[in-house]
């Protein structure tokens, strides 16, 4: 969930005028043997979970495309690459990959060094299955680039208007100043005030202070009736602690993005907090990707039966990403499929296809579906494990939101339930304007 949603640093920026060295092989070019899926994903540092989330659901989806048959002779087989989080080494890595390996035809990743290793990547026609939420991407226009997951400046959207439609319209705006949580700023300043809401107070907090008693009396003192923001585990735990001290025991309603629905995050919160009061007033906003149907099905199968062990495997089978990811790599091999090559440049433009759905096309859940029906000369719409997904011309996804709470019982993803009806992406857009 959020620990996807990484901007891009200014030290990325800083190296994209030297990315451009990385000439390395075209993924336009393939040869015999498998095709390599890769992730290309941080698997050390802070961000070191990306790594074994993307291997697992690599695997997971090489499994079901190999059991398929695979694709114009081909198996497909996964390679990891770590591209760290900081982009003057993920530069170098980066080269080596497109440069080195042979039938490489598409990576899960990158995440925060996207903006360092663009065109690295978009020089060798390499798809790649982005991994951020930074706002910089909402109007890209690579072919070569998807990204399954929805943008911060949407999930800054959808929290206005959860908020608004829950009847809080003075709602005092709490992030930290670390840049995972700015980016989805912007959108709810603007947004808000669009569905009927006025910000009570505006505070921005510097991440893992001892105290936030000063800025915990500017909320309550402003008549603020909830609080909308991100804060870190940290600084989520002394925050809300100081507002039960400084509040009668009572805490405002906290209205967060997804970073609430992490182990880690409910773990500090909860030592603070205790289960009541987290579960009658912490509500994450976050996209709601179901985990049922036909599509899901199939990834379970094939996520809890892929050969290489990856110890944290049963955690990915609620894992919005990890289900896109798996969603992008079938649509990936059902779109060299329909047009008979391997070759990036012929299969990448149908993907968009593939996921929207073309009028008359056959909706298919599985990659032996689609297989069979492309054989028999239809066009497919693939609907999956993360349920449908809908491409704009920028190759951004969109998905709905819900609001999650806590159901009283552990500390992990699981123990927080979807609560009320869904923000469909239509809401979401005319609430943009």
């Amino acid at each position: 969930m959020a620990r996807h949603r990484i901007a891009g640093t200014a030290g990325a920026l800083a190296v994209v005028a030297i990315a451009l060295t990385g000439c390395g092989s075209s993924s336009s070019s393939v040869g015999p043997g498998p095709l390599v899926l890769g992730v290309y994903v941080p698997y050390t540092g802070s961000s070191a979970s990306f790594g074994p989330e993307g291997s697992a659901t690599c695997f997971a989806a090489a499994k079901a495309l190999n059991d398929g048959g695979g694709v114009l002779g081909h198996k497909f087989t996964c390679k990891p690459f770590d591209s760290t989080e900081d982009p003057a080494d993920a530069l170098p890595v980066a080269n080596r990959m497109v440069a080195s390996t042979s039938n490489l035809v598409e990576i899960y990743g990158p995440a925060s060094v996207e903006p360092a290793v663009d065109p690295v990547l978009n020089n060798a026609k390499l798809v790649h299955l982005a991994v951020n939420g930074d706002p910089r991407y909402d109007n890209q226009t690579s072919e070569f680039f998807y990204r399954l997951s929805p943008s911060d400046s949407v999930a800054g959207t959808a929290l206005a208007v959860y908020a608004t439609t829950k009847g809080y319209k003075h709602a005092a705006a709490v992030f930290t100043n670390d840049q995972s949580a700015q980016t989805s700023v912007p959108s709810l300043r603007k947004t808000y005030p669009k569905v009927g809401g006025t910000l009570a107070a505006d505070i921005t907090l510097s991440p893992g202070q001892s105290s936030y008693r000063t800025e915990v009396e500017k909320v309550l003192s402003s008549g603020a009736d909830a609080v909308i923001g991100e804060l870190d585990p940290q600084t989520a735990a002394t925050f809300l602690s100081e507002m039960l001290q400084l509040n009668n025991g009572k805490l405002l309603p906290i209205i967060t993005t997804s970073r609430a629905i992490e182990s880690d995050w409910i773990g500090a919160v909860l030592k603070v907090l205790g289960a009541s009061a987290f579960k009658q007033d912490i509500t994450a906003v976050s996209f709601n990707v179901p985990s049922s149907g036909p599509g899901y099905a199939a990834f379970k199968a094939a996520l809890t039966s892929a050969p290489q062990s990856i110890a944290e495997r049963s955690t990915y089978l609620t894992d919005p990403y990890a289900q896109w990811n798996y969603d992008g790599m079938v649509i990936s091999a059902l779109a060299m499929l329909e047009a008979k090559s391997a070759d990036s440049t012929k299969w990448a433009p149908l993907v968009k296809r593939i996921a929207n759905g073309a009028p008359g096309a056959t909706t298919v859940s599985t990659f032996p579906e689609g297989k069979q029906a492309i054989a028999a000369g239809k066009s497919v719409h693939y609907v999956g494990a993360s349920g449908p997904l809908l491409f704009n011309q920028f190759h951004n996804n969109a998905a709905p939101f819900v609001g999650f709470v806590y159901n009283g019982t552990g500390n992990g993803p699981t123990s927080l339930i979807p609560t009320g009806a869904a923000i469909a992406p239509a809401q979401l857009a005319a609430a943009e304007g």
